[in-house]
């Protein structure tokens, strides 16, 4: 897991090269590593134009048979209308406009959420072969700026037709809270509910 601060021009070509050497890692076919390649460029020129406090986070995703990459952009910039930026075509900084667009085409999932005030998150994934897959559960921890572990946590398990979703805060931050919101996860995730494997969860840490 690698978060990318993009804060000028420079940070483009740093996040795709982050891309490039993970697709490498993982034995992507060089055109599906040039798609890869291409989306995350015009996600992170899109942070570079239009964000302030840009960052990408690039990550291997393992809910298929063979593991795939997980792209993350969030940004505290203008609010923009979603409908419209994933139009080929809509512009706000006099370019083609086929950034949002192109990355939709390109992933096998994508999403995107915006709120007013408080700026936008983009996600996209990406195996090596083009494919259609189920998402399981999914969820994101970030360490506060100074710290390399993250105080909160969470997990999901299924039983049955129940899924049971937990969100754990260590109080405070760094390797206590981080400790403390682990073994909150561990005592729910050993409960009763956990009479089948987690559906997914997210170690805590950077």
């Amino acid at each position: 897991m690698r978060w990318l601060a993009v804060e000028d021009a420079s940070a483009v070509g740093a996040c795709r090269n982050a891309a490039l050497a993970l697709a490498g890692r993982l034995q992507f076919p060089a055109a599906r590593a040039g798609q890869l390649a291409l989306a995350v460029t015009e996600a992170a020129s899109n942070l570079h134009k239009h964000a302030r406090g840009g960052s990408m986070l690039l990550r291997v995703n393992r809910d298929a048979e063979r593991p795939g990459i997980e792209m993350v952009s969030i940004d505290s910039g203008r609010d923009f209308l979603m409908s419209a930026a994933m139009r080929d075509g809509h512009s706000t900084a006099g370019t083609l406009g086929i950034g949002l667009g192109a990355i939709r085409r390109l992933a096998d999932f994508s999403d995107l959420y915006s709120t007013p005030g408080h700026g936008t998150v983009l996600v996209a994934r990406f195996w090596p072969v083009p494919s259609e897959y189920k998402i399981r559960c999914a969820g994101l921890v970030r360490p506060i700026s100074g710290e390399a572990e993250c105080g909160d946590t969470f997990g999901a398990i299924r039983a049955d037709d129940t899924v049971t979703v937990v969100l754990a805060d260590g109080l405070g931050h760094g390797p206590l809270a981080a400790a403390a919101s682990a073994e909150a996860m561990a005592a729910v995730l050993a409960g009763p509910a956990a009479s089948r494997p987690p559906c997914s969860s997210e170690p805590t840490g950077g």
